[in-house]
């Protein structure tokens, strides 16, 4: 089953293009967005609402995959945003 790719969004976090999947036939590593929001919560510390980050993926703030109906965040997105929350940058 061939595997297409969606973006929600022009821009992702770091302003760059979009990460490509991988043309060596490996996978990019993806969580569900549900997933992809605990882990920012936890590992940064802010208490983003569940809403925000939903509202984030649909207007483009977050980059994620869409593979039929449902929807992926690369984990190496979620880590560059991870790593601007760390910084005290505004998202």
């Amino acid at each position: 089953m061939p595997m297409t790719t969606q973006q929600n969004g022009s821009n992702s976090v770091s302003g760059k293009l979009p990460p490509r999947l991988p043309d060596d036939g490996s996978q990019l590593p993806l969580v569900t967005p549900s997933s992809a929001w605990r882990i920012l919560c936890h590992r940064t510390g802010v208490p983003v609402s569940r809403a925000t980050f939903y509202r984030w993926l649909g207007n483009g703030r977050v980059f994620s995959y869409r593979m039929g109906q449902k929807i992926y965040v690369p984990v190496p997105i979620l880590e560059q945003i991870i790593e601007h929350c760390r910084a005290g940058e505004r998202f």
